[in-house]
């Protein structure tokens, strides 16, 4: 199909596909490390941050130093015979199932965080109307209770796994519930 194309271009534009990838890659995980408190001006700092928290599995290490390796020749190169041992080792199964297990692992970390900053305003709604309105009469007080107490674990447990984004999610979460909880006890019924 592409039989017009030199091995010389071919070679060129996967290296430097490989190298937006790795950049982009690195900077990513750079970023979640920097929400989980974690400092890592390198790539080789935050891949080494990765495999402590067991984000990247242990077996995949060596592949992604020699990936670093690797990028940081790529700078460097003047002849066709180093581009090509490059381009040998980035088509790769090991290289791409070490980019397929970051984004993955990121994937899953992006619908957590979604998930957390979705729950985190969820009933920023239901408080806007209480305080419009005034009225509670459509609120269940053992809704509002069994939510409180559900979310209060979720906090125990995220601080148990010391992971913030659970935390920070379900204490704002729990926050607005405790407001919610004022309103119904302001404004409403004391039935349960």
């Amino acid at each position: 199909m592409f039989n017009f194309l030199s091995e010389e271009l071919i070679i060129e534009v996967a290296t430097k596909r490989f190298e937006y990838t790795f950049e982009s890659m690195w900077q990513a995980l750079k970023e979640y490390l920097r929400v989980e408190g974690i400092d890592c001006p390198t790539p080789l700092k935050c891949f080494k941050e990765i495999f402590k928290i067991g984000m990247i599995e242990e077996n995949q290490e060596s592949v992604f130093i020699d990936m670093i390796e690797k990028r940081n020749q790529m700078v460097h190169i003047y002849d066709l015979k180093r581009a090509q041992e490059i381009y040998e080792f980035i088509k790769t199964d090991a290289v791409f199932s070490a980019i397929q297990t970051v984004y993955k692992t990121m994937f899953w970390s992006i619908i957590g965080f979604s998930a957390a900053i979705l729950t985190m305003f969820a009933f920023i709604p239901q408080i806007i109307k209480v305080l419009k309105t005034k009225s509670v009469k459509d609120m269940s007080l053992v809704t509002l209770f069994q939510l409180s107490l559900g979310v209060s674990l979720w906090i125990a447990y995220g601080i148990h796994l010391n992971d913030r984004i659970i935390i920070t999610a379900n204490s704002i979460t729990l926050f607005s519930l405790i407001i919610l909880l004022l309103l119904y006890f302001c404004y409403g019924r004391r039935k349960l």
